[in-house]
């Protein structure tokens, strides 16, 4: 987390260190330094440098302008020379974690501000060592360190979500899942609780799911999300009229149409075929190419033996994915019934002709 100093701040610290440690510029007030260039600043600090070799804020000062400047390898050194001159100095030690970081040194960045967090864990240095942190792939501190930032109220909910979702990309799925277990808890906010309850669902841990999705409930009897995963979790477990309850009141709003298709899901389950043909039909006017509802059209149709249909709705579904849902051996599934029932055909005229 690198911030730019702007020209301002730096005018202020010349200032603080010129009184502080009781020394003159010469020819170069603090006044000097306003409405030039950084180049110009650089030149001026310099020369500070130059008439007080012994002034570790000029050296620091210095670092901070060529930092700013992306001048990393000068302002490490300036940097450098200060912390020889006082090594205790935390603004110090956090700049040359700072400037380490811009290096892309983010091991050396994280040990030099963790000297500085022993010292002054202010929130600048908790959110430094949170990034980096993350950015080094040790999500267990980074988890450490968003909870502390959280607690310090520097983070918000919408930052944590962003790391944890960071995290969770990573591969990483109980440090995201604790982070944001810890959003949840202190700020209930929704987006966190409905980002963990679908990586409760992707662990298979449904009951620990539906229990947080019924608190939302709870809270809120009319969010559809939870209503929409409910019914999902119930559907999954075989309890079709359950699901359906969920998806049924959830469809009270009518600007989402993927309940028809979840509704169709549930309808098949029960055997209920005309009814996930309805349904399903209806999401398909919505997404003509929609694979689930192609699917569920071929399996419905073919569950009341309108093999034609049912072939034409698989042909399709295996045109755009021949991978969806197993679709390929539903089709030679399909192919043995109608060669069956033409085999059948056949010897029934067969017999037929016979007896004429």
């Amino acid at each position: 987390m690198i911030s730019i100093l702007g020209k301002i701040p730096i005018i202020l610290i010349i200032i603080i260190s010129v009184v502080a440690c009781n020394q003159p510029y010469g020819n170069y007030s603090a006044q000097g330094f306003i409405d030039v260039n950084l180049e110009s600043q650089i030149e001026d600090i310099n020369t500070f440098i130059e008439e007080n070799p012994k002034d570790p804020d000029g050296y620091y000062i210095k670092s901070k302008l060529t930092y700013e400047s992306s001048k990393l390898t000068e302002s490490e050194i300036a940097i450098s020379k200060a912390l020889q001159l006082d090594s205790a100095n935390t603004s110090y030690r956090f700049l040359f974690a700072k400037i380490l970081a811009a290096q892309g040194r983010h091991n050396q960045a994280i040990q030099e501000a963790s000297l500085v967090e022993l010292v002054d864990p202010n929130q600048k240095v908790i959110l430094f060592l949170l990034e980096n942190y993350s950015i080094i792939g040790n999500f267990d501190m980074a988890a450490e360190y968003g909870q502390k930032a959280n607690e310090m109220g520097i983070v918000t909910p919408a930052t944590m979500i962003s790391i944890a979702k960071i995290i969770l990309a990573k591969g990483d799925t109980l440090v995201g899942l604790s982070m944001l277990s810890n959003v949840v808890e202190n700020t209930q906010n929704q987006e966190a609780q409905l980002l963990m309850i679908n990586i409760l669902i992707s662990l298979r841990n449904y009951a620990q799911a539906m229990l947080l999705l019924n608190k939302n409930l709870e809270t809120d009897p009319n969010n559809l999300e939870s209503m929409k995963l409910l019914g999902n979790l119930y559907l999954q477990q075989g309890k079709a009229d359950s699901a359906l309850l969920f998806y049924k009141s959830a469809l009270r709003d009518q600007s989402d149409p993927e309940l028809y298709l979840n509704i169709a899901e549930a309808m098949l389950v029960k055997q209920l075929y005309d009814s996930a043909i309805h349904y399903s039909s209806k999401f398909l006017q919505t997404d003509s190419t929609d694979l689930q509802s192609l699917w569920i059209l071929g399996k419905a149709y073919d569950k009341k033996y309108y093999y034609s249909r049912a072939s034409f709705y698989f042909q399709k579904t295996y045109l755009i994915d021949s991978t969806f849902r197993n679709v390929n051996q539903e089709i030679i599934d399909l192919n043995r019934k109608i060669a069956y029932l033409r085999r059948i055909r056949e010897q029934q005229a067969d017999t037929t002709n016979n007896n004429n």
